[in-house]
């Protein structure tokens, strides 16, 4: 079961990654030789290749693991110090650590595993949407980004069971991203309705149903720093792009957007800004004992359906294994 979900999670990851790179990569190229037609409406050139390679970048060490093998640096250092042999075992924990280092497996992580179909599906959307928005068919562009960002929001926050959302600080990276991909989809869904606006300037209602559409995602989203972060970067790219009908609006926004991150910090505060580094509210005295086990079996849109799998393969595990013998009588689930 660990190969099948290795291997599922390669072809979904791998396959998605190179279509929309290749895609988003062939647009850049072009547009370096066409002239921007809808001049007051249109992120930075530069911008606009910062955050894709910047994405890119995320992606690649997102990806990483599950095509390279860990090196014994790289394990748990808790499963080490679980390990509490006797003098006389010292050549039994020689042999075993040896026979470990040879080959350490590669284990996707669960919540990685369980985002890839959304990451794929957004991934091809995406891919579709560059071909149609150099062809200039924009309504049809506008269906494929819309389609892509609700995709994009029901796998981030919408919980399964009615579960809470995944909090667990090692699956950060599958949060950063799935939101900077959300980012990068409204970036581009921006991107092109300036292309539909042409280059009028805009009027007092487009600017605050534009207001009102980032300021909704960034609160929905809340207590949660990396989306309204993530916006701030699609404002100000926006803002950057050349003409001024819009530069205003889109500073605005930007302001707006900070001012949400810092009421949150404020009002909400501190235990949104420990949501960032994978911590949850503060614990009571009688909740502490036995908190960390309880948070890595909560069940979510990210980690439905796989925690089973993983705890059959940690107890596979030779070192997990060697537990019950060193003097524990079961063994350890960090």
């Amino acid at each position: 079961m660990f190969i099948h979900r290795l291997l599922y999670a390669r072809i979904l990851g791998g396959a998605g990654f190179i279509v929309q790179t290749l895609a988003q990569a062939r647009r850049l190229v072009i547009e370096q030789d066409t002239p921007l037609f809808y001049e007051e409406y249109a992120p930075h050139p530069f911008a606009d290749t910062g955050l894709f390679l910047a994405s890119t970048a995320l992606q690649i060490a997102w990806l990483l693991p599950l095509f390279v093998r860990p090196s014994a640096d790289q394990q748990d250092d808790d499963e080490e110090k679980t390990v509490g042999l006797m003098e006389g075992d010292e050549a039994l924990e020689n042999s075993l650590q040896e026979l470990w280092e040879l080959s350490p497996p590669i284990e996707p992580d669960p919540a990685q595993v369980a985002y890839m179909p959304t990451y794929a599906a957004c991934s091809a959307l995406t891919a579709l949407w560059t071909p149609f928005f150099l062809e200039q068919n924009y309504m049809i562009c506008e269906a494929i980004l819309t389609l892509a960002v609700f995709i994009h929001l029901y796998a981030l926050f919408t919980p399964q069971l009615n579960m809470p959302v995944l909090r667990s600080r090692k699956h950060i990276l599958t949060h950063l991203v799935a939101k900077s991909s959300t980012g990068l989809a409204v970036l581009y869904m921006w991107k092109t309705w300036g292309a539909l606006g042409g280059t009028g300037a805009p009027t007092t209602s487009t600017r605050a149903i534009s207001a009102m559409i980032f300021l909704t995602i960034a609160l929905a989203t809340g207590p949660d720093p990396i989306v309204p972060f993530v916006l701030i970067l699609d404002v100000l790219a926006l803002a950057a792009g050349p003409g001024d009908a819009w530069r205003g609006t889109f500073q605005a926004i930007a302001v707006m957007l900070a001012l949400v991150i810092a009421v949150e910090w404020v009002l909400i505060g501190r235990p949104g800004m420990r949501y960032l580094m994978g911590h949850g509210a503060e614990d009571s005295p009688g909740q502490a004992r036995g908190g960390d086990e309880a948070e890595d079996f909560e069940e979510t849109l990210f980690e439905a359906d796989v925690d089973d799998e993983e705890m059959q393969a940690h107890k596979t595990s030779p070192r997990t294994r060697m537990s019950p013998r060193m003097g524990h009588g079961s063994p350890r689930m960090d």
